[in-house]
């Protein structure tokens, strides 16, 4: 592949790193009807609406962050398209502002609480995560309940979808859960976080307190998933419990990667089994992200 041209612009909206965001979405979904099993369902307009909002607005936040953290990611060898200038910074300016605001109007057609709800999370996840003076990345705690806080939105954003009621006790698991999988996010890169200047949980605190304290996130979230019935996050939060169990009682790098590759695949899986075509769709994403990056890069990716 001699020019990405619009591939690169298409993988530099990290549409992999969009699962959890769907999935979490459509988590939310499910709970206003919770005896969606297999079905295969046309979702109404209302929830393309606030999903495409929802998509385009995080999307908009990974170029953003892309953007602030190109040295970082030269330094930790990953995140290519800017960092080693595969895509222009005017081009994915342009493309984050494009995103943000077309993410915008889909949410304020979707509804008043979806429109103001997406601005929130634009405003938190766009700007103030990645750039001064909040620059809440680079700062311990403020990055890890932005990062936490949005699991629970993205999910609250699908209860409203759906047209449900959301309540505190039903979103925390999933705060929980996006919490503790960020922690453990923030581990393969520590070094060259550290030798870039970022204080992320991880580099503050040590690879086995990150661990430990993801752990307890995780079982956490999956013990209030039982018991608000939730079974998306419950059925497959106990299944992947080995991979924590193992990383607490042998933190190292490698079992941390394990565990968050079985933390997206086994909560996907939850919402692949209550809406199969989201599920071949995933498959289908995924297939298509490796020959991209086979021949853009040469790797094996995702």
């Amino acid at each position: 592949m001699r020019g990405g041209g619009l591939w690169d612009m298409l993988f530099l909206m990290r549409p992999i790193v969009l699962i959890p965001v769907w999935t979490f979405f459509l988590a939310g979904y499910w709970r206003v009807e919770p005896d969606r099993w297999f079905r295969l369902e046309i979702w109404p307009f209302r929830v393309w609406l606030t999903g495409g909002g929802v998509t385009l607005v995080m999307a908009m936040a990974y170029i953003l962050n892309q953007i602030a953290d190109r040295e970082t990611d030269r330094l930790n060898n990953k995140l290519f398209l800017l960092s080693e200038g595969y895509v222009e910074l005017k081009s994915a300016w342009i493309l984050a502002a494009a995103s943000g605001f077309l993410g915008l109007i889909l949410g304020f057609l979707s509804g008043i609480r979806e429109g103001i709800l997406l601005f929130a999370l634009a405003v938190l996840a766009g700007y103030l995560y990645n750039f001064p003076p909040a620059e809440w990345k680079n700062r311990v705690f403020p990055g890890f309940l932005t990062n936490a806080a949005g699991g629970a939105v993205i999910y609250l954003a699908g209860v409203w979808a759906g047209q449900g009621k959301g309540t505190l006790l039903h979103s925390t698991a999933y705060l929980l859960a996006g919490g503790g999988v960020y922690l453990l996010t923030t581990v393969p890169d520590r070094e060259g976080d550290r030798r870039a200047g970022k204080m992320t949980f991880s580099v503050k605190f040590g690879l086995k307190i990150t661990v430990w304290t993801a752990c307890v996130m995780v079982v956490s979230a999956v013990g209030m998933a039982w018991f608000v019935s939730d079974f998306i996050l419950a059925v497959p939060g106990l299944l992947i419990l080995p991979f924590f169990l193992y990383s607490f009682l042998r933190p190292d790098e490698e079992s941390v990667i394990r565990s968050v590759k079985a933390s997206v695949f086994g909560l996907f899986a939850g919402a692949a089994a209550a809406f199969p075509v989201y599920g071949a769709a995933v498959i289908m994403l995924i297939v298509i992200t490796r020959w991209y990056y086979r021949r853009r890069f040469g790797l094996t990716y995702p």
